[in-house]
């Protein structure tokens, strides 16, 4: 009898605790709907106003890597080449949603829940709304509070000004934030003079951007940086001899980072080679359609 009412006092115990952590769990998503309800007032400045600074970068500031010449860089100054190679890289459909990529979500969730936490499947929304407010922490609370922050962006923000927002907020390598800082520290040169091979590169940089360009030698961002190369070909942003010219230059740059060149070296020698690359201008016609369409992959 003792062992049965202590066997049912334990079961009675389990199943309160159960019940206390469900009503915990329970009031802690009320608190961060509430909480991020504190962030509309903020969220709704954007559409005017560029932000100051991020959460990512406050962060970065206290552990020595801070924004060392961060300038904002409007849309208009960024070769749509440049810019939907970004798209292209990090969220092929962010113009064709809403809030999220269902198709890759899905995806997020059985990796989750087969154990694996290597990595997200964060789109441009998500991961604006983590660099704004939030922090790199993989908990299921913040992955919570993420999801709601990027739906008040998505329903506040135009996509051109999310992506506006988001080019020159997000970290491009250490101390190096938005594109504007990434082109002139990487290549010597300002957004608008990008070339189409240091789009592509620069859009490689982002999932692991503190590794630098030598991570662009590894044969999974090669692939990556193809894929994103021929896609700006579907999206008729650049022609197929001009494919054919940037994927051939990107694997010299590949070669000679690999032989121990720097970057720049690199670069240099290809130019050598192949002649100067020109500034990465999209083919004629495609400045005259919105962006939304000029980041269409399946355009061709």
């Amino acid at each position: 009898m003792l062992r049965a009412y202590l066997g049912g006092s334990h079961i009675r115990n389990s199943i309160l605790v159960s019940l206390c952590m469900l009503v915990a769990a329970g009031a802690i998503a009320v608190l961060d709907l509430a909480a991020t309800r504190l962030y509309l007032g903020r969220i709704r400045a954007l559409v005017e106003e560029n932000p100051a600074t991020t959460s990512y970068m406050e962060r970065a500031t206290r552990s020595g890597r801070g924004p060392r010449t961060w300038q904002w860089t409007p849309l208009d100054s960024i070769p749509r080449v440049a810019a939907c190679a970004v798209v292209f890289s990090e969220d092929r459909n962010f113009f064709r949603i809403g809030t999220l990529d269902w198709v890759s979500q899905k995806a997020m969730f059985r990796r989750v829940i087969g154990g694996d936490l290597s990595r997200g499947s964060s789109g441009i929304a998500q991961q604006l709304a983590r660099n704004l407010y939030l922090g790199p922490q993989r908990t299921p609370r913040r992955k919570a509070r993420e999801y709601l922050l990027a739906w008040q962006l998505s329903h506040t923000l135009t996509k051109a000004r999310q992506l506006e927002i988001y080019l020159n907020v997000v970290e491009w390598g250490n101390g190096i934030w938005g594109i504007g800082d990434a082109s002139r520290h990487y290549f010597g040169v300002e957004p608008a003079e990008l070339r189409l091979s240091q789009s592509v590169m620069l859009a490689s940089l982002l999932p692991a951007p503190r590794r630098g360009l030598e991570r662009t030698t590894s044969e999974f961002v090669a692939d990556r940086m193809d894929v994103t190369a021929w896609m700006l070909t579907r999206a008729l942003l650049v022609d197929d001899l001009t494919y054919r010219a940037t994927t051939e230059r990107l694997a010299g740059l590949r070669t000679g980072m690999r032989a121990g060149l720097t970057p720049a070296h690199a670069m240099a020698r290809v130019d050598s080679i192949m002649g100067p690359e020109p500034r990465a201008f999209a083919l004629n016609g495609a400045d005259t359609v919105s962006l939304r369409d000029a980041c269409h992959y399946m355009r061709r």
